[in-house]
């Protein structure tokens, strides 16, 4: 079995783990924060180190910066011939 990704969830109070086994199956694991309190606890140290409000960046700037690389990515595409 594989880890994939790990979600943490706080506003369902779940964390999930997304697994592949031997054979290519793919499944969720889901843990309840409302009965465990292990995973509460992880719910919680992961809040505590999201940055705050105040140093997101504007959502105006991270869509600029999206339409330029987008901008870039065509440029690059059209330089090698493939539209």
């Amino acid at each position: 079995m594989q880890i994939d990704q790990i979600l943490i969830r706080p506003g369902n109070q779940s964390v999930i783990v997304r697994v592949t086994d031997a054979v290519g199956r793919r499944d969720n694991l889901v843990f309840d924060g409302a009965s465990n309190s292990d995973v509460q606890a992880v719910i919680s140290t992961y809040q505590q180190q999201l940055p705050s409000e105040e140093e997101h960046p504007a959502k105006s700037e991270i869509e600029q910066e999206i339409a330029e690389l987008e901008y870039r990515l065509t440029q690059l595409k059209q330089s090698i011939g493939a539209d």
